[in-house]
């Protein structure tokens, strides 16, 4: 009876039991509401959502990279084919001076206009066919055959355009009639043009353009050269057939009717590949030229980039699903297990199954903690692989991750501290220009108050003191209510883009400086060689030997990348090939090394050497010989090479000539100075020993600022009588070339130096009213001597071949003019003689 009594007592307990367990149920299945939920999944979802707002962002940055990118290259692709255009409207102006008045029916006939046109067009790599058209249209000579067919030419646009009025006419894409190639022309009429005499003609080589296009572009690209009408001149890729004109719906000819320059981007008509496109007009001329890249070559590393990115947000999500899930059954174990306690009637049953339960759950919590740490493991793993370094910031900016990268870059530094601030204090990282760094600017405060900011570049130290240019982006990482609660920032290392970029802008302006100088120097051996009493043919065949040596000395160098070139190659290219080896006795180490300018010179005053030899001297009689010897030498603690011409067995010389020719000038200009030649004429023949400055072992050729020039005063004529002037100039051949021209006007006193230090010595010892420098003396900057004269009261004209506004000493002052390479006698004579009237009426 008492067994019984406990029972009786338990059936009332028993049911407060289940209606708290019914209550219990109710409150945990209440504890996760559908609202949570959905706010819980979405928490999940965050990386990818981020992810993608970032690969939107940073596809637009691309993008715009690639439109500045396509900028650029049309920038250059532009200057070159302005250059190959002036270049073929000089060759025009030579032919029509070369051939004078000459008769067409003597042109037709003349194999020497034909060896003219020859030369002229194998010297021009971007030249395809020079010919010559009578006003009937049959053509009467040509670069490539000799006698030339008679074809008509009447039909062709250039012929008729030229017929009805006198300008520089640029031809459509057309077949050749000979050979049968694809070319675009450039012509005008022949002198006299006001009246139609005729018509010179130059065909433009696609390759030419084709070729060096490739060389300026990185990837696939394509580009082309239009009239302003719409013509197609070339187009790269070439194609099988003529071209069409753009049609009238064209983006780009409607582009080109607005404006002279664009960049922009579209979807081709032939392909439908989208593409970043730019162009240009070319100078002052009806032409422009295209160009374009796909936006799928200018966003590949944007697609490698948001593949490693996608990976890491996709792992987060994954993570996050994994906890929401992990959450979710223990939550739904927690209900299970309370309906387990309210179904069991005894007390010691719902305790041990209560333990149980909780066991399974520890198990389960363990095998969950060690997947999320087997996930950790392989996130990191990915972070620290990443060349872009990586930092994780909470809400007061401590630093809770950092990458092996960004270590490399920033650290060493310690976690759970405010780094940032540190970094910013201790000058490790700097405004992009190097000044300091307000704490506000650091790249971590933007982020850190939920602010999104662009790209911005700084300048790192790392703790060895190298610099680094980085650019940093950040993010914020945002809680459920949209308030900041950490960052992300990543960057990386620009320095060598900059540097490529820097490099680029260099290559450009060193180009046009090489381009003016060479001009420069062919037209003052033109000039020079000109001499009274010589005929035409004389003429030519002097002007063709110089520029021919000047040519194979420019080839020597460029396969030399400009660095310099052996004695040795130069003999073998402008004195062994003049004779016979048994005529030529040589002695010398051929490997000494010359510097690139050094080596022009040289190589010019051995052409002129051996012309003469082979003219009058030793080598035009068979007995005749020549001993060259070339050995090293110290002369005021700088290596000099000394070099001795020897002739014997010509013809023998009475007495030195009375007149100098081209060579004895050319000598005796080039070899000024510290580089000294002497001439004498024995009777056993010319002796000729030359001085010739070398560069020490391990000496790098200094760099100047590149200075480049205001626009020309307007050429006029002008007198320079009673004038003292000091001419500064590194090439021999224009430096020969300003004397002549400030001879001819009239001045009484002209001093010469080919460097700084002699210009600066010849400036202190001699009293002079104006000077002519050139800005760049052997990568030396002439300011020094322009502010020792300045100081003295004489005027000065610079000239340059670079081609940006000038800097430096008496910019912009009185008695001070820039002119830019090549400059004609009469635009330098009277912008000496405004300097100097300028000068004077300023004292």
């Amino acid at each position: 009876m008492q067994n019984l009594e406990p029972t009786t007592t338990v059936v009332p307990d028993s049911s407060r039991g289940m209606t708290a367990s019914r209550a219990i149920h109710s409150d945990i299945s209440a504890s996760v509401p559908g609202r949570s939920m959905m706010l819980l999944w979405a928490v999940c979802l965050l990386p990818l959502l981020l992810f993608g707002a970032f690969a939107v962002y940073q596809r637009q940055n691309d993008l715009r990279d690639g439109e500045i990118d396509v900028e650029r290259t049309i920038k250059i692709l532009e200057e070159h084919a302005l250059r190959v255009f002036e270049a073929q409207q000089l060759i025009i102006d030579q032919t029509d001076q070369y051939l004078g008045d000459m008769a067409w029916s003597d042109i037709r006939v003349s194999e020497a206009v034909h060896g003219f046109l020859k030369r002229t067009a194998a010297g021009s790599p971007h030249v395809d066919g020079l010919w010559l058209v009578p006003p009937d249209g049959r053509t009467a000579n040509s670069a490539d055959y000799f006698p030339f067919p008679d074809i008509s030419v009447t039909d062709r646009t250039y012929f008729q355009a030229l017929r009805e009025r006198d300008e520089l006419h640029f031809g459509e894409m057309i077949v050749g009639r000979i050979k049968g190639n694809f070319n675009f022309n450039l012509s005008r009429r022949r002198f006299p043009r006001d009246i139609f005499n005729g018509v010179i003609l130059v065909t433009s080589s696609l390759s030419y353009f084709t070729d060096f296009w490739e060389q300026a572009s990185e990837g696939p690209f394509v580009a082309g050269i239009f009239r302003e009408d719409g013509e197609i001149l070339v187009r790269y890729p070439l194609l099988d057939t003529l071209p069409r004109n753009l049609s009238e719906d064209s983006p780009l000819l409607d582009r080109m009717q607005e404006s002279d320059d664009n960049v922009y981007q579209s979807i081709s008509s032939l392909d439908g590949r989208a593409r970043i496109y730019g162009y240009s007009r070319i100078g002052e001329t009806p032409l422009f030229i295209g160009y374009g890249v796909p936006n799928r070559q200018v966003l590949a590393n944007w697609r490698n980039e948001m593949l490693r990115m996608g990976l890491v947000a996709l792992m987060a999500t994954a993570l996050l699903g994994i906890a929401a899930a992990t959450i979710l059954r223990q939550n739904r174990s927690l209900v299970g297990t309370a309906v387990s306690w309210r179904r069991t009637a005894e007390e010691l049953e719902r305790e041990v199954d209560k333990r149980l339960r909780a066991e399974d759950v520890a198990a389960e919590r363990k095998r969950l903690l060690d997947e999320v740490r087997a996930l950790t493991a392989q996130r990191q793993s990915i972070l620290e692989n990443m060349s872009e370094g990586v930092i994780a910031l909470d809400a007061r900016g401590c630093i809770i991750y950092a990458n092996r990268e960004a270590m490399s870059l920033l650290g060493p530094f310690r976690l759970e501290e405010q780094e940032f601030a540190a970094l910013v204090a201790a000058r490790r990282i700097l405004a992009a220009d190097g000044s300091d760094l307000d704490p506000a600017q650091a790249p971590d405060r933007a982020p850190l108050r939920g602010e999104h900011p662009p790209e911005r570049e700084y300048l790192v130290r790392s703790p060895d003191g190298r610099d680094a240019a980085c650019s940093f982006r950040g993010g914020a990482i945002l809680d459920a209510d949209g308030r900041p609660e950490g960052a992300v920032l990543t960057f990386w290392d620009i320095s060598e883009r900059k540097r490529e970029a820097e490099r680029r802008e260099l290559l450009m302006r060193e180009l046009d400086h090489r381009v003016r100088n060479m001009l420069a120097t062919i037209m003052a051996i033109i000039r020079i060689s000109n001499e009274p009493r010589q005929g035409k043919e004389a003429f030519v065949a002097a002007l063709s030997g110089r520029i021919s040596a000047m040519a194979r000395t420019h080839g020597i160098l460029s396969e030399g990348q400009w660095k310099g070139a052996t004695v040795g190659r130069l003999v073998d290219d402008e004195v062994s090939s003049a004779a016979d080896a048994r005529q030529l006795l040589l002695e010398g180490d051929r490997e000494v090394m010359l510097p690139p300018k050094e080596a022009a010179d040289l190589a010019l005053a051995l052409h002129e050497l051996a012309t003469n030899a082979t003219k009058h001297g030793a080598w035009s009689v068979p007995e005749g010989r020549v001993a060259l010897c070339w050995e090293r030498d110290r002369q005021a603690g700088r290596p000099i090479l000394r070099v001795r011409w020897k002739e014997t067995g010509g013809p023998a010389i009475a007495r030195a000539p009375e007149r100098r020719g081209f060579g004895s000038i050319l000598l005796q200009g080039i070899f000024a100075g510290e580089q000294r030649a002497s001439v004498a004429y024995e009777p056993d023949g010319l002796l000729c020993i030359m001085s010739v400055p070398i560069l020490d072992e391990g000496r790098a050729a200094a760099s100047a600022e590149p200075p480049a020039v205001d626009a020309a005063p307007e050429a006029g004529k002008g007198s320079l009588a009673g004038l003292r002037v000091l001419v500064v100039e590194d090439e021999a051949i224009v430096r020969l070339d300003l004397v002549q021209i400030l001879r001819d006007a009239g001045a009484t006193m002209i001093a010469e130096a080919g460097s700084l230090e002699e210009g600066l010595a010849r400036a202190e010892e001699t009293p002079v009213d104006a000077a002519i420098l050139d800005r760049n003396l052997n990568g030396k900057g002439s300011e020094p001597i322009a502010r020792l004269l300045a100081e003295r009261g004489a005027a000065i004209v610079f000239v340059s071949g670079y081609g940006s506004a000038p800097r430096g000493a008496g910019t912009g002052s009185p008695g001070h003019a820039n002119l830019q390479k090549p400059v004609s006698p009469a635009t330098l004579v009277t912008a000496l003689a405004a300097a100097v009237a300028a000068r004077r009426k300023r004292t």
